[in-house]
Parts: C-alpha cells; structure tokens; sequence
C-alpha cells in the first residue's frame, strides 16, 4: 500500500514537472511570435492538490526564477534527490538507527530524513516572489 502512494506521488510531481516546464515554453515561443499564426490556446491553472506536490509547486511557481525541471527545482529535489549526498543516500539514512533512542520502536525505518527534505524544499531564504500576473498560465488566485 505504502509503496503505490509514494510511487503516485513521484508520478505526480513527474507529471506536475513536465506541465509546468511546457507551459513556460510555450508563452515564451508565443511571446516570440505574436506576429505569425499561431494557436491562441490558453491554459490556466486555477487550483493545486495533492499535498506535498501541491504546495511545493505553488511555492516553486512563485519564484521569480524561469521554471526548469532540471536545475534547482524544487520537485525533483523533493521527489528524486531526496536527501542524498555524496557520503550518505537516503537508503542509508533510512537503515540507519539514528531516531533509535525512543522508548518505543515505531518504525523498522529511520524516517528522519524526511524533515530535511521538507527544509530544504520549504527553504524561501533566496527566493524572490512573482507579482501577481506574472505567469500568465498560473490563475490569479494562487498567488
């Protein structure tokens, strides 16, 4: 059960990733060539779900920063870099006995690292904010 909700959740942000990443093309090829005949598609996101998908990507659209999938983004960190480094993955840390001094043992599973990759991926310390309007894809309403 477990193993499909995380496995949703990765799809997810996989999905969410690549929608957000064609959207930015697409107004910037439109802004480029207003002139010529091109489809008057308009997409609006008015809403977000999902919980952690969710409100990572309503933080990470609100960044002033170009979306991209593949550098510094918030949703990839969250969902496959996870908390690894170059000395220790998230495997590791998870079958590690760190959180092993409680009374009771809750979890065959060392789930510490999951507040990190929460830190790090709520960490607003260097972001600048959009002002409303700003992504013309993304409603009014989520910012």
């Amino acid at each position: 059960m477990y193993g499909r909700l995380i496995s949703a959740g990765a799809y997810t942000a996989g999905v969410l990733d690549f929608l957000f990443e064609t959207l930015e093309k697409w107004e910037e090829a439109t802004m480029q060539v207003l002139e010529k005949n091109i489809p008057g598609h308009r997409v609006v996101i008015d809403v977000f779900s999902g919980g952690m998908c969710g409100i990572i990507s309503s933080l990470a659209l609100q960044d002033t920063k170009p979306y991209d999938g593949k550098n510094n983004c918030r949703l990839y960190d969250a969902w496959v870099n996870l908390n690894d480094s170059e000395n220790n993955t998230t495997l590791q840390q998870m079958l590690s006995d760190g959180d092993a001094n409680v009374q009771e043992v809750i979890s065959l599973l060392n789930s510490a690292f999951i507040e990190e990759v929460a830190n790090r991926s709520f960490d607003m310390k260097n972001m600048k904010v959009w002002e409303t309007g700003q992504r013309p894809w993304l409603s009014e309403k989520l910012m």
